[in-house]
């Protein structure tokens, strides 16, 4: 077998070709080759040539059971044709590509089925995209983009598809594909659960056109340039994507994603700072968002305010992405301000001054701070701040007799990490309210569209019945919103149609029909 290099490239027989195609870029086996194959390749090498046959070896451990047990050809083992038709070979390539070639690699059916999960979520960024666009149709192949017409979102699209393009070539330079499936993993998980999520609306409710153009370049950029690195390692499913999306809009494209040069950056000029930005504004989303949680607040019930304490350079950071934090974070109001906004005072008795001065008098003291309600702790800090506290049968009192504390406003949640402090104001307003029950039936309303097998761009009429005249009230005071959030045409007091549902919103109950427009 050490013989190989010469005998596969014609060195006895055609030294052109041999010279032309010697040594080899890399070769890979298991690690067990290194005292066998690869040194009797080595061997060879030098005897014949005086070089080494290849410029790069790679080596790998054994595959192994998902429990870390071996595979034996007299008790477990998978066969081949078992597993193809079973996992698919696109996500057995797709596991043994994920292995870090230091360990062992673990290989079975759960690991497949967590490998093929990561690649739906892939794919179901390309069903997102294929939806909309054929309803659409929209002239991407001769879009000139106007960068300075690109919002914030969509040039953090370009930049991160960037990003992951330039650690994907690493890892493929490298011969370290786990690298490349580990930032493709992060890179559809950003794409998923940031760009689509927080531009959805742009895809099938924009009035700007353009706009709507914009955001569909972006994101047909980079699936594009995402099939082209994951060609080599999920050869099927990139090939399948490839045909139904950029060969469906780029008429004079490859005829195979595998016959396409490897993909290039896209420079938009200064926006380094877009994935900053971004990802100081998921963070704070994400820690809002738990604190909703905590007070537990569904996102569909809007709140009046969030306040952000930070220093000034954080703040420039998060500003350009207010809107969408908003928008998120399903709140009225989003602003910059000190503690002392959202924060109040309390005092607790500090024993030893207290007790210096009191003896066994500072119990007593203590029992009536700790039973001070917020009217009466108010009073208190005038008093302490004013630099004298009277208090029961107490007077004449020094501020060092307390300690002096922080807490939230009533009505407030707080939450402080990475250099943040937000305040989500929690207070519902009969307004607030009453627009929270109208999400949660536009919530409700669009899940009966998906049951009833509504496409996603027919138009529908609805009708909206309730004896309760609040709920009546805030359906037409939302009735455009309404429609506009379930493309429904009109909406009706009744109609005929066997797709009907009673709703139930904070205990009272609206019976919501749908028909085809």
């Amino acid at each position: 077998a050490g013989i190989t290099p010469f005998s596969t490239k014609k060195y006895f027989s055609d030294k052109e070709y041999f010279n032309a195609n010697f040594p080899s870029e890399l070769v890979i086996e298991m690690k067990e080759q290194i005292r066998l194959w690869f040194y009797s390749l080595l061997f060879m090498s030098v005897v014949l040539t005086g070089k080494a046959p290849y410029e790069k070896v790679v080596t790998h451990s054994s595959v192994i059971q998902e429990d870390g047990t071996k595979f034996s050809k007299t008790g477990k083992m998978i066969k081949f044709d078992e597993a193809a038709e079973k996992m698919g070979a696109d996500t057995i390539r797709y596991l043994y590509c994920s292995a870090p070639v230091v360990g062992d690699v673990r290989f079975g059916y759960n690991l497949t089925d967590e490998a093929r999960r990561k690649i739906i979520s892939f794919w179901n960024v390309y069903i997102f995209f294929n939806i909309y666009a054929s309803i659409d149709n929209p002239d991407i192949a001769n879009h000139k983009v106007d960068y300075a017409s690109l919002t914030h979102s969509d040039k953090w699209l370009i930049e991160r598809t960037n990003a992951f393009l330039k650690v994907a070539k690493n890892g493929m330079d490298n011969y370290n594909v786990a690298k490349v499936i580990k930032e493709f993993e992060s890179f559809t998980d950003d794409v998923c659960n940031w760009y689509i999520r927080i531009n959805r609306k742009r895809f099938w409710k924009s009035t700007d056109k353009v706009d709507q153009l914009n955001a569909y370049w972006c994101l047909y950029n980079a699936i594009k340039v995402t099939i082209g690195v994951m060609a080599p390692i999920t050869p099927f499913i990139t090939e399948h994507i490839y045909q139904n999306t950029v060969r469906e809009i780029e008429k004079d494209a490859p005829i195979s994603v595998h016959l396409t040069s490897y993909p290039t950056a896209i420079d938009i000029g200064s926006s380094e700072t877009v994935l900053e930005e971004t990802e100081i504004a998921r963070q704070v989303i994400t820690t809002a968002q738990r604190m909703r949680n905590e007070a537990q607040l569904k996102v569909k019930q809007p709140l009046s305010k969030l306040i952000i304490a930070c220093d000034e350079a954080k703040a420039k950071n998060v500003t350009p992405l207010i809107s969408v934090i908003k928008e998120e974070l399903n709140v009225k109001e989003v602003v910059f301000g000190s503690e002392t906004t959202f924060n109040e005072n309390y005092f607790t008795v500090n024993f030893r001054v207290a007790g210096a001065k009191l003896k066994g008098e500072a119990q007593k003291l203590k029992a009536l701070v700790d039973g001070l309600d917020r009217e009466g702790m108010a009073s208190l800090a005038e008093m302490y701040f004013a630099g004298e506290v009277n208090i029961g049968n107490f007077s004449g009192l020094t501020p060092d007799t307390f300690d002096k504390h922080d807490r939230p406003k009533q009505g407030y949640v707080v939450s402080t990490e990475q250099g943040f402090t937000l305040a989500l104001d929690t207070v519902l307003t009969p307004d607030l309210i009453r627009e929270g029950l109208i999400r949660e039936l536009i919530r409700n309303i669009q899940v009966m569209r998906k049951e009833a097998g509504f496409a996603v761009e027919q138009r529908i009429i609805c009708a909206l019945i309730s004896e309760d005249t609040e709920i009546k009230e805030a359906v037409e005071e939302y009735a455009d919103r309404i429609k506009a959030d379930i493309l429904a045409t009109e909406i009706k007091d009744d109609i005929d149609t066997e797709i009907k549902s009673d709703i139930t919103l904070a205990g009272k109950v609206i019976t919501v029909k749908l028909a085809l427009n």
